[in-house]
C-alpha cells in the first residue's frame, strides 16, 4: 500500500490489526474504507460483503477474474508473496532437498490446488535456490521502502 500511495500521490494510515480477520472485520463493519490483505478477504468477497477492487498480483487471480491488477490499471506495481516453508540455518543438504521434493509433489496433488484456489492463493514452487534468488531479489526491489517506512514511523 505504501508503494500505491507514493505511485498515486495518496497518503493512507496504516492502520495494524492483530490478525486478517480483525482486519476483514473492521473494513466489514466500515471502521476502514480499504485494506491491502491476503486470503483472509476471500469468503466476504465470495459472499458479497466486500469488493475486490484490484488485485497486486501479476495476473488476475484465479476465481477472482473481474478484479484486474494494478499493472492493467496502469501502475507499475506487482507485491511480492512470500508463503513459504523455511528451516534452520545449516540445516543439512539432503534434508533441504528431501524436503523440498516432498512440498513440490504435495504442491502438484490436485487436493493442494484445492485447497489453495479455495483461499484465493496461488501456488508457485521454488527449490531453495530459487527461493533464495526470489528473496534476494525481493530485498533487492523493496528493501529501501522497508526502511523508509520503519524509519518514518519511529
Amino acid at each position: 500500500m505504501e508503494r500505491l500511495g507514493e505511485i498515486t500521490g495518496v497518503e493512507w494510515t496504516h492502520i495494524p490489526f492483530k490478525s486478517g480477520p480483525e482486519a476483514v472485520f473492521a473494513l466489514t463493519r466500515g471502521d476502514v474504507d480499504l485494506m491491502a490483505q491476503t486470503a483472509e478477504w476471500v469468503a466476504s468477497v465470495r459472499d458479497g460483503t466486500l469488493r475486490l477492487v484490484n488485485v497486486f498480483t501479476g495476473e488476475r487471480m484465479k476465481g477472482f477474474e473481474d478484479a484486474p491488477t494494478l499493472v492493467e490499471e496502469g501502475y507499475d506495481l506487482i507485491a511480492p508473496s512470500i508463503l513459504s516453508v523455511v528451516g534452520p540455518k545449516g540445516m543439512p543438504a539432503n534434508v533441504v532437498k528431501t524436503l523440498g521434493d516432498a512440498f513440490e509433489k504435495a504442491m502438484a496433488s490436485k487436493d493442494f490446488h484445492k485447497c489453495t484456489d479455495q483461499f484465493g492463493l496461488k501456488a508457485d514452487f521454488k527449490n531453495a535456490q530459487e527461493f533464495r534468488e526470489y528473496i534476494q531479489d525481493t530485498v533487492d526491489k523493496w528493501g529501501a521502502l522497508t526502511t523508509e517506512i520503519g524509519n518514518s514511523n519511529q
